[in-house]
């Protein structure tokens, strides 16, 4: 045994006090005969492995210190004998290491018998967690003599047998396993640390999808940068809107739709939706009249019954379909047709986004006018001429400002224009023949100016056109007896100069009634001079005639008594002379006469003050004359009752001076 270890411990490296280490650490240890009588042998045995381990203690640390990284001692090959055996044999020797006796727990492989290696510095000694001496291993009195085992340092010149111990132990295989442990566990935590990073990457990329809270006023609270969010400024940019390059842009109602329709929209619209443009029209509408659509007013309420909850419909900016809030209507593909908000007291201007609304027929954004009250500022926005299926706009009872858009004029399937009650100004274009669908211009109580365009004439379906209360001036168009349908023509309240033309005998159809209201013929309160033209006593569909607060001249004719129909006639404060017409006792359906304030000489005929006024819903019985006496006279008294009463509020009511 002894060449065998000799010969393995020759292969071993070579070289510098590692050498000298690795020789006294491959020493073979014994258990001679003399020393297991002896009991200073046993000291001597103890302290040799004491001086083996020392040494090569020392030689590691030596090592360590120079900054080279330590390899683990070699491994100690080593014998046991039982010290109660007087010679140690072969047989002896491989009873002793090969005992089946119960290896103690710091044996990992568990064949030496107990106590074969006793030193606190044992890596091992953790493994056994019976501790009874605080050495970190069973203490040598734990253990029976006759399971003791001595150790000795064999010399290279004994001629003795030996065997290598049953288990290679060393010292620092714990330390290495704990290396490769936080090595493994750096790996696994790196790992972990990778894992978590994506999770958290993916749920931030979430939670910026995800729609932000509103505070309690519905604005939106600012948002990170999302996809979407850059899609759909990207595409609203692309469409005309402006989101930048502008001062304060963030607080346009067109960034604040923006914000909404991308960050806090529970419906999350994406950019590709074709209902995105119509919900930022919408919902750039309600931003840009100072949020009053945010709530069902009571006045539209009662405008249009059951337009709210009741009627099925929502606030804007609620999270169900447009469609679903008050004022819209939709067709079967959920494309807004009609947007209605009437009687609502909004504030604010009309946005020009609204031309998103593009299949819009129906528009009216109208208030009720009331002196005071908020109202609709600003121009007309030119994109409403983008709105090439509407058929109907009203923007009546706002405080509209600026000129009509030429845009206007483009609307060929534009059948309904009423303007009425605005502050709009300029004049109407010569494009305005290009509306050929149009079947009522209504612009009462504007500002606009200039002259009735000849083009007028080419609106073959007009049926109203109302211009009451403007500073329309010049003549009255000679084409406008072109206008084949027009059954209310309403000029009165204007600075219209010249003659009444004779052509306005051709509109046939003039005064057909269309209400209650009577419909007909108003010119009053202009400049108009010239005598009353013969072909407007063929106008026998009239239910009024107010040619008043003129400076027209001539005679009434005799043919009066063919307006049958007539239910208004207000001659007064003219110039007319002559006799009163006997053919006005034919007027059967009059309720109101006034022929005061002209030259007219003679007496009243009897026919006339016979005549009895009959009450309408539209007016109540006057008759200004004094037919009293033998010759009753013309009665001159200045009577204007108040739904006739001119702008210039110069004539006085005074019904007491008239006889009824």
């Amino acid at each position: 045994a002894v060449p065998a270890m000799r010969e393995r411990r020759s292969k071993q490296p070579q070289g510098g006090g590692g050498a000298t280490a690795a020789a006294a650490a491959r020493s073979s240890i014994i258990v001679s005969e003399d020393a297991m009588d002896d009991e200073d042998s046993e000291v001597e045995a103890d302290d040799d492995v004491m001086d083996i381990e020392e040494q090569a203690g020392a030689e590691t640390n030596k090592t360590s210190s120079a900054g080279v990284e330590v390899e683990p001692p070699p491994i100690v090959p080593m014998i046991a004998a039982n010290r109660h055996h007087p010679a140690a044999t072969t047989t002896t020797i491989e009873q002793a290491a090969y005992s089946n006796t119960v290896p103690p727990k710091y044996d990992p492989i568990g064949t030496l018998p107990k106590a074969v290696y006793e030193s606190n510095d044992d890596p091992y000694k953790d493994y056994n967690n019976d501790k009874k001496d605080g050495t970190g291993g069973l203490g040598l009195d734990d253990i029976p003599d006759d399971e003791l085992a001595i150790a000795v340092e064999v010399s290279d010149d004994e001629d003795i047998q030996v065997a290598e111990a049953a288990v290679q132990i060393d010292p620092l295989e714990k330390q290495k396993k704990l290396k490769k442990y936080r090595r493994i566990a750096a790996g696994v935590g790196l790992v972990v640390v990778i894992v978590v990073v994506i999770v958290a990457v993916f749920a931030t990329q979430e939670s910026v999808d995800a729609p932000v809270v509103v505070d309690s006023t519905g604005a939106p609270t600012p948002a990170p940068t999302s996809s979407r969010r850059v899609d759909i400024e990207s595409f609203l940019v692309q469409n005309g809107v402006v989101l930048s390059g502008v001062d304060n842009v963030e607080d346009s109602p067109q960034y604040k739709a923006f914000e909404w329709i991308s960050d806090v929209d529970e419906l999350a619209l994406s950019s590709t939706d074709s209902n995105l443009l119509q919900r930022y029209a919408l919902t750039t509408f309600h931003y840009a009249t100072n949020e009053g659509m945010g709530q069902c007013q009571e006045k539209y309420e009662a405008y249009v019954p059951n337009a709210c909850e009741d009627g099925g419909k929502v606030p804007f900016l609620s999270s169900s379909n447009e469609c679903d809030w008050y004022g819209t209507e939709c067709n079967g593909d959920n494309v807004v047709t009609s947007f209605r908000v009437a009687s609502n007291s909004l504030s604010g201007t009309i946005p020009e986004e609204i031309r998103f609304l593009d299949s819009l027929t129906f528009l009216q954004i109208a208030d009720d006018g009331t002196p005071g009250a908020e109202a609709i500022t600003g121009p007309i926005p030119e994109s409403l001429g983008e709105l090439l299926n509407l058929e109907d706009l009203y923007l009546s009872g706002n405080s509209l400002t600026g000129t009509l858009p030429d845009s206007l004029y483009d609307l060929a399937s534009l059948k309904t224009l009423q303007l009425n009650g605005n502050k709009i100004g300029g004049s109407l274009s010569s494009n305005i023949g290009k509306l050929s669908s149009l079947g009522g211009l209504f612009f009462l109580d504007n500002r606009l100016d200039g002259s009735l365009p000849s083009e007028i004439g080419m609106l073959g379906s007009l049926n109203f056109l109302y211009a009451t209360n403007n500073e329309l001036s010049g003549e009255i168009p000679s084409e406008i007896g072109q206008a084949s349908s027009l059954v209310n023509l309403l000029l009165d309240a204007n600075e219209l100069t010249g003659s009444i033309p004779s052509e306005i005998g051709l509109l046939d159809i003039l005064g057909y009634p269309t209400s209650n209201e009577p419909n007909g013929l108003r010119l009053d309160g202009n400049q108009l001079t010239g005598s009353l033209p013969e072909s407007i006593y063929g106008l026998q569909r009239l239910q009024m005639l107010n040619l008043a607060s003129n400076s027209l001249t001539g005679t009434i004719s005799a043919s009066i008594g063919q307006l049958q129909l007539l239910e208004t006639l207000d001659l007064n404060d003219n110039m007319f002379d002559g006799t009163v017409p006997s053919e006005l006792g034919l007027l059967s359906n009059l309720s109101l006469l006034l022929i005061q304030e002209n030259d007219l000489t003679g007496q009243m005929p009897e026919e006339v003050c016979s005549v009895e006024l009959l009450t309408t819903s539209s007016s109540f019985p006057v008759f200004c004359s004094d037919c009293d006496g033998n010759v009753p006279e013309i009665n001159a008294v200045v009577v204007t009752p108040a739904f006739l009463k001119p702008k210039d509020n110069a004539k006085a009511i005074d019904v007491a001076m008239c006889f009824v």
